[in-house]
């Protein structure tokens, strides 16, 4: 492998990077656009400071990338509702054509949107007692499992069986004990 031939490990990691970029951009294309129609403009702000970090982080791991700049420009068309004046001026430094208030507004993908993780909090007899990281189309069966297999879990049913199970698809998943 030469100097300029980069490791396959910073090509899955650079791969891993722009996915998550990705994703932020386009949940926060989606929650922005909710928010800006719905006139709760302070969230809107909230979001774009989310969407702000998420670009910041991937600058300071990356540098900047082609994908970088891509979600730079999206940033700004998404920021200029909330600050015109300095969307402008940024506009203009990315090098884009006069005003990004004549651009059109980004368009989310709700694949892309989608988290492919979710964090399932997992409850015996209505307490909780867990936290576990799972994939978003976690099923019910697989959460029953993946809770029962949790030692802070077996140690609240103390060798009970588990009489009920309630879940709530990708968030909750309670156990009562009999």
């Amino acid at each position: 492998m030469s100097a300029a031939e980069p490791a396959a490990s910073d090509a899955a990691s650079a791969s891993a990077a722009d996915r998550a970029l990705e994703r932020a951009i386009h949940r926060g294309i989606r929650d922005i656009t909710a928010d800006i129609e719905a006139m709760a403009f302070n969230t809107a702000v909230s979001m774009l400071m989310e969407t702000l970090n998420a670009l910041t982080a991937y600058h300071a791991e990356r540098g900047v990338t082609p994908a970088l700049v891509e979600a730079a420009r999206t940033f700004v068309r998404l920021l200029a509702p909330c600050a015109p004046f300095i969307a402008e001026e940024l506009w203009e430094r990315l090098g884009e054509p006069y005003s990004v208030t004549q651009q059109s507004w980004p368009v989310w993908d709700a694949v892309l949107a989608a988290a492919e993780t979710v964090t399932l909090v997992v409850q015996v007899d209505g307490r909780v007692r867990e936290r576990l990281s799972a994939s978003a189309d976690i099923t019910e069966a697989a959460a029953r499992d993946l809770a029962l297999n949790a030692p802070a879990v077996q140690r609240a049913l103390g060798g009970r069986p588990v009489g009920r199970t309630v879940y709530v698809p990708g968030k909750l998943i309670n156990l009562v004990g009999r």
